[in-house]
């Protein structure tokens, strides 16, 4: 059995299942901040007394997380160690179902392997930055359950039509910029002001300006 299947027998299931925004339209829901989740924008992790940044970026496609994650881990992979969610590999729709029972099943059982994952490197002082999509409240479900006492999560968005050009012509892959993920987006920015999560626009910015505002939460400096 391999690693992300194992995790989905051994994390803690949702205590009411909802339909997973990527694959339908009604994704306009309540989503609702745990009472445990710190309300400052600006959130570390303190391990044995010293504070490690751990910054996480989600998103839906398009809005330019993983070209930022990149670029950080380009220019400052010597103090900065950078994860992508989808290193990992991303089965076929048909296998997520089979195995995890959905796509959002899939989706919660990697977020919980990657923030096992990345605890134990908050203890050995470096700065860590952690880039894929997954929803707000599998992010902080996952980082309690792995101890990860206090982190910080920026979605990284835009609007509707930046994001359908860089889909459709930087990127070439015109077939994501569909209406589920439009729909996935809008989920994503609400979920984002329920955590009272910061939201970084990217629809009028350049690749350093994103860059030096990731820095700052890295580095604790006020965005």
């Amino acid at each position: 059995m391999n690693d992300l299947r194992r995790l989905a027998f051994e994390v803690p299931r949702p205590l009411k299942r909802r339909p997973s925004p990527t694959f339908g339209a009604d994704v306009v829901m309540s989503a609702r901040r745990p009472l445990e989740y710190d309300r400052r924008h600006l959130l570390l992790a303190a391990v044995d007394g010293a504070i490690m940044p751990f910054v996480i970026l989600t998103g839906a496609s398009g809005a330019g997380k993983t070209t930022i994650a990149e670029a950080v881990e380009r220019l400052h992979g010597q103090e900065i160690d950078v994860f992508y969610k989808d290193r990992i590999g991303v089965p076929p729709v048909q296998e997520m179902v089979h195995q995890f029972g959905s796509v959002e099943g899939w989706q919660r059982a990697a977020i919980f392997g990657w923030m096992a994952r990345l605890s134990p490197l908050l203890t050995k002082g470096r700065s860590v930055l952690f880039e894929g999509q997954a929803r707000f409240s599998f992010l902080a479900e996952a980082a309690e359950r792995a101890g990860i006492g206090l982190h910080s999560c920026i979605l990284i968005d835009c609007d509707d039509d930046t994001r359908a050009r860089r889909l459709s012509i930087d990127r070439g892959q015109p077939e994501l910029a569909n209406p589920d993920m439009m729909n996935w987006a809008a989920f994503l920015r609400h979920e984002a002001a329920a955590y009272e999560c910061k939201i970084l626009d990217t629809s009028n910015l350049t690749l350093e300006q994103g860059i030096e505002r990731v820095l700052r939460e890295l580095r604790r400096q006020p965005v």
